[in-house]
């Protein structure tokens, strides 16, 4: 079966390599899975959870936004963050939901909202992946 090569980059480098069968990657349109020979594409990502599947396994990670792009030979993710459930802390991700929560609940003036906003959707869509959906568990 055909696979494709992928690569994720992150601001730190290249986070993540592997051949795949598929991924599926939340845009900022709606979920798209990416095979082999798949069209070319540059599109925006946003904050979800991304699924690899290289035929032994499927993977949930997290990603944060950014861009994909897709050439007749690769796919590139290049996004603010990427974590795999194991490199996700569960404890750091309810601080930040929480501090996240706190400020857009004082909402102080000069307070950025929209970064508030973007910092909880992180955290909870990292909670929800390492603990399967339960933001609050």
């Amino acid at each position: 079966m055909d696979k494709f090569d992928f690569k994720v980059v992150t601001p730190e480098g290249v986070k993540f390599t592997k051949s795949l069968r598929s991924i599926v990657v939340r845009t900022i349109d709606g979920d798209i899975e990416i095979l082999p020979h798949h069209m070319p594409l540059i599109t925006p990502v946003t904050n979800g959870i991304v699924t690899i599947d290289d035929l032994s396994k499927k993977e949930q990670c997290f990603s944060g936004k950014g861009i994909i792009k897709v050439t007749d030979k690769d796919v590139t993710l290049l996004v603010s963050a990427f974590n795999t459930k194991e490199e996700i802390d569960v404890e750091r991700a309810r601080r930040a939901r929480e501090r996240a929560l706190n400020k857009l609940k004082g909402n102080k003036p000069g307070l950025d909202k929209a970064r508030a906003k973007d910092a909880l959707e992180r955290a909870e869509i990292r909670l929800k992946l390492v603990l399967g959906g339960k933001v609050n568990g």
